[in-house]
């Protein structure tokens, strides 16, 4: 049956397409042309199942014809999907034909390419926020893949499969742009604004759909909207006015490093954001959002530009401080005069907060001055309302000094050969929304802590884990290497050698990656196959991180692994994505902190001089994420050794 169908659409190309002087023989009036994108039977089947069975489509330019009113031509389907047979997984061909509608090929069934996608032009590449920062500003839905391109580029396909029952559909998000390769996007929010549409009925469902969302530019966020009439001309011609709000955002490109040029263009003016929000997210006005200048000692509220009344999110310029830390403040009155109380912060990048603050009346929290030039610091202050109910007086229970550092860990285990030393304060404070307030060494579904000694401090609530499950007198019976892991793979595994930074950036394919070149390794931008591949690399000498291994487009889109004698984090790195395995880990000396999603391994050393401005937030918080290990299995797996978090 397959190959019959695919005969017939070979057929059909043949009596649609006439092949002579450049004219074309075709069933009704020529009306359109369309690209579309087909998949070949025996690449397919020789796709590998356990990378989804992607595979590059070719594409067919086919004509379409005017029939019963309609602009129509037939449509090849065809996919490449991973499925289990006989409890094999392999790599299966599907195709189909079909008539669709050339002036809306959305209208179609299937579950195979979609048809041609707008691309940025040469030389700039697709830089998107967060998922959630597209959740949190309207610019996300579930629709057909055209749909999304035609209306809402640039814009990317978040997942490949459906988001719903139909077949073609995916989740496509908005909080995009094209930006010059190497660089990235960067916005800042302004003021709300209305917006008044005239919609005609008769217009295609998607286009109808699209305009009820679609603020001035494609950046600006779409808050909500309302019908405000509904009415016919005559008998026929039926319209909808609507009014959109919608809030201002600016967003241009910015590179991660500057590069002087003769005729530079400014960098976008760096800024703070504070949100005030309740325990549930619900925005809560404050009587005043300003931007504040600390010394340690004293604050100093700035005013006029600086400055919102009666607001629950407002974005403001970085200003040129006096003081060593800026950032923001909120009054601790709302617009009704009702006292606020703060029930904790979550920043964007980790600062502190500042105590001395209390002296103007207000909550504040700041950043070293000199922490970022370019882009923003967001900080959101969650607060409460006090209703009378008696205060009850606290018992005098002493309450333990807190540490000056302390590394925190999530959903992992901690196995070392030397003693544990890690003094976890009593009263936390959250790193970030990955983060809980309890007093444990490893929060959520941690494992074991073994060491030969464990010494966590003697703060009230402090626990190894949820279970406070623990074991000492321990000493692991495997250590793994990265000259023994060279040694492994050299004998056993495929793998291909990278000597400079430059062969790193031009990794066309995920794999197993030797440097061989002269050491230190040194990363002070992220190269693109990070973004691209799943990328194992192993140094049998050191290697440099000074640049944030964060992602560009999604942190969860590809995976990396370093494995290196030694591997340094610069001063500068708060976060890095990706399992990184050393003899010795060294996080840079800094005064905040710096994050890992992934996992950290450390053979023998691990040097943390990493300190926070509030001691009761962990200075290295390393957050545990499987799907890395599932990513790199056939390339970390091995069949003797035994891969354990040691340090």
């Amino acid at each position: 049956m397959k190959n019959v169908l695919k005969t017939l659409f070979a057929f059909l190309l043949f009596i649609v397409i006439f092949l002579g002087g450049g004219n074309r023989l075709i069933y009704g009036q020529a009306c359109n042309d369309l690209s579309i994108d087909i998949i070949d039977r025996g690449v397919c089947e020789l796709a590998d199942p356990t990378q989804y069975c992607q595979v590059e489509p070719f594409r067919q330019d086919i004509p379409c014809w005017r029939e019963n009113g309609k602009c129509v031509s037939y449509y090849y389907w065809s996919g490449c999907y991973d499925q289990y047979i006989n409890n094999r997984l392999q790599c299966v061909f599907h195709e189909s034909l079909m008539k669709i509608d050339c002036e809306s090929p959305e209208g179609g069934t299937g579950t195979g390419p979609s048809y041609i996608y707008n691309r940025c032009p040469s030389g700039q590449s697709l830089s998107c926020g967060s998922s959630t920062e597209a959740e949190a500003q309207n610019k996300t839905s579930c629709l057909y893949r055209e749909t999304c391109n035609k209306y809402f580029w640039p814009s990317s396909i978040r997942t490949p499969a459906p988001c719903n029952s139909n077949p073609v559909s995916a989740t496509c998000n908005s909080n995009c742009s094209c930006c010059p390769s190497g660089s990235s996007r960067t916005c800042t929010q302004g003021s709300q604004y209305t917006k008044n549409i005239t919609i005609d009925m008769a217009w295609d469902t998607a286009q109808r759909e699209a305009l009820k969302v679609t603020c001035n530019t494609h950046d600006d966020i779409f808050i909500s909207n309302v019908k405000t009439r509904d009415y016919w001309w005559g008998d026929e011609d039926h319209y909808q006015d609507w009014r959109l709000t919608c809030r201002t955002n600016t967003c241009g490109c910015v590179a991660p490093t500057a590069t002087p040029t003769p005729t530079s263009t400014p960098s976008p003016t760096p800024w703070i954001r504070v949100n005030v929000k309740n325990s549930a997210g619900t925005a809560v006005n404050s009587s005043q959002i300003c931007g504040v200048d600390c010394s340690g000692s004293v604050c100093v509220k700035k005013t006029g530009i600086y400055c919102s009344v009666n607001d629950n999110s407002f974005t403001f310029p970085k200003f040129t401080a006096t003081n060593t830390y800026i950032g923001g403040r909120i009054a601790l009155t709302d617009n009704l005069a009702q006292p606020l109380t703060v029930l904790g912060v979550t920043p964007s990048v980790v600062g502190f907060v500042e105590t001395t603050c209390n002296n103007i009346g207000g909550y504040c929290y700041v950043w070293n001055k000199n922490s970022w030039t370019t882009g923003g610091r967001t900080v959101d202050f969650v607060v409460a309302i006090p209703t009378n109910t008696p205060t009850i007086t606290p018992t005098s229970t002493p309450v333990p000094p807190a540490p000056g550092k302390w590394v925190k860990l999530k959903d992992t285990s901690f196995v070392s050969s030397n003693s544990l030393l890690n003094t976890v304060p009593a009263i936390p404070v959250r790193y970030d929304s990955d983060d809980t307030i309890d007093p444990y060494f490893i929060i959520r579904d941690g494992g074991i802590v073994a060491a030969p000694n464990v010494d966590l401090g003697t703060g009230a609530g402090v626990k190894a884990n949820t279970n406070n499950t623990y074991v000492e007198s321990y000493t692991p019976k495997v250590k793994m290497s990265a000259t023994n892991f060279i040694s492994y793979i050299k004998a056993r595994k495929a793998y291909k050698e990278v000597s400079n930074v430059s062969d790193i950036n031009n990794i066309s394919e995920s794999g197993l990656y030797l440097y061989t070149g002269p050491s230190p390794l040194t990363f002070n931008s992220i190269p693109p196959s990070f973004d691209l591949y799943n990328i194992v690399l192993v140094s049998a000498t050191t290697v440099d991180i000074n640049i944030n291994l964060d992602g560009v487009i999604d942190p969860n889109l590809k995976s990396i692994a370093i494995v290196a004698n030694m591997i340094r984090f610069g001063a500068t790195v708060t976060q890095a994505d990706g399992i990184f395995i050393g003899n010795t880990v060294r996080t840079g000396t800094a005064d905040f902190g710096f994050k890992i999603n992934g996992n950290l391994i450390a053979g023998t050393t691990f040097v943390n001089s990493r300190t926070q401005g509030n001691p009761n937030v962990p200075s290295v918080f390393v957050v545990f994420k499987g799907q890395k290990y599932l990513d790199l299995l056939p390339y970390l797996s091995t069949a003797n050794y035994e891969w354990r978090q040691i340090q």
